[in-house]
């Protein structure tokens, strides 16, 4: 079942997704992957209300691989905000 929310995060991925492919051209990719993965792993900590330990095990991941990529996607954001932030000056 497909709660409101979780319509709410598809319609917003459709629009990352044409906004990924117009701007990362030869990198869509993996900047896809990226942005699958977040969603995924925010909405499975959600779930499990921020238990790392608990959402490894849903995902079939070790935890520490777990705390790896949720460490990535925090460096991946911050690295996204920077150009943002200089394509806007």
């Amino acid at each position: 079942m497909v709660t409101a929310t979780q319509k709410n995060v598809l319609n917003i991925d459709v629009e990352k997704v044409v906004e990924i492919l117009r701007d990362n051209k030869g990198k869509a990719y993996n900047a896809l992957l990226v942005e699958f993965e977040k969603v995924m792993l925010e909405e499975t900590l959600v779930m499990t209300r921020g238990n790392q330990t608990r959402a490894a095990e849903v995902l079939g991941l070790n935890r520490g691989t777990l705390r790896k990529k949720i460490s990535y996607l925090s460096s991946y954001r911050a690295t996204i905000k920077a150009q943002e932030q200089i394509h806007e000056q």
